[in-house]
């Protein structure tokens, strides 16, 4: 583990990464950049880190590697506005959940001024935010894919993979492409439909029986309704080609459904029914082995 780690933004994933490095003592140094003093003072104070600074070079200055902990397209200015100010040699990942664009604009920012770049995502979070919904625990047993690319360094991406099981996390290393496809599936577009159905069950002038009718299968299918809508609508927009194929998928697999029922085709809406719930004992069966 790097001596001294540096975590550019302090929201609910950038904080757990603090937090968990502290509780852990798995570094000397805790570094924190926000660009409020307020939000390093809260860090300070909650001991998630040892210091901090809103000068990105003062934040920076000295350290091993550096946790870029920012929405999607801030993270792209940021990187071109600054890469320049980050130590000779030192590392830095982020956390983004869109990685081909990540790849594309920010890797080469840094790899311009002697830094290297490799690219992370943890399969971790809620729809909460903030660093007051941070958890050093946030992130064991998680899978965390590194899309690292052909040229970056050997020593570089092990630094990064051995970080993320420092904190107890899986890395898996993976191309970036087929990792946002494999996304804009499993979650990105699935914030879309979740929010399709709540404005279906929900708006208009049926909300007061509606809301009386919602239960576990209205609270379980639009959890992530609740998320923060400026950040998916940054995540939507950078992986818009991978997020529609899914969202065509899921609107050819609905028409074909409408289909079966309007033909009263009832054993055929059953076997679909079937293979859909064994699919999903499957997938949580080595989800639960994944976690032990």
């Amino acid at each position: 583990m790097p001596e001294r780690v540096c975590i550019l933004g302090l929201g609910q994933m950038g904080g757990s990464i603090a937090f968990a490095l502290k509780k852990r003592q798995l570094c000397k140094e805790v570094i924190g950049y926000s660009l409020y003093q307020e939000e390093i003072d809260q860090a300070i104070e909650l001991q998630a880190i040892d210091t901090g600074s809103t000068s990105v070079a003062e934040a920076v200055k000295g350290a091993n590697l550096c946790i870029l902990a920012m929405p999607v397209e801030p993270l792209i200015a940021f990187a071109k506005e600054y890469a320049h100010l980050f130590p000779k040699g030192c590392i830095v990942t982020d956390i983004s959940s869109v990685k081909s664009i990540i790849v594309e604009e920010v890797r080469p920012a840094f790899n311009e001024q002697g830094v290297h770049f490799i690219g992370s995502h943890p399969m971790a979070g809620n729809e909460k935010s903030g660093l007051i919904n941070a958890d050093p625990d946030l992130y064991i047993k998680t899978i965390i894919f590194i899309c690292s690319y052909c040229t970056d360094d050997p020593a570089a991406i092990n630094i990064v993979r051995e970080f993320w099981r420092d904190l107890e996390a899986q890395p898996y290393e993976v191309d970036a492409i087929e990792h946002d496809a494999a996304v804009a599936s499993t979650s990105h577009a699935l914030h879309i439909t979740s929010t399709v159905a709540t404005h279906i069950a929900l708006e208009g002038g049926k909300y007061d029986l509606a809301s009386l009718a919602c239960a576990g299968a209205f609270r379980d299918t639009t959890r992530i309704a609740a998320s923060d809508p400026k950040m998916w609508r940054d995540i939507t927009k950078t992986n818009r080609g991978a997020i529609l194929e899914s969202l065509q998928h899921t609107i050819d697999e609905m028409q074909d459904m409408k289909q079966v029922i309007e033909n009263n085709d009832w054993d055929k809406l059953e076997n679909y029914l079937e293979s859909g719930r064994q699919l999903r004992q499957r997938w949580w069966a080595d989800f639960q082995e994944l976690k032990k």
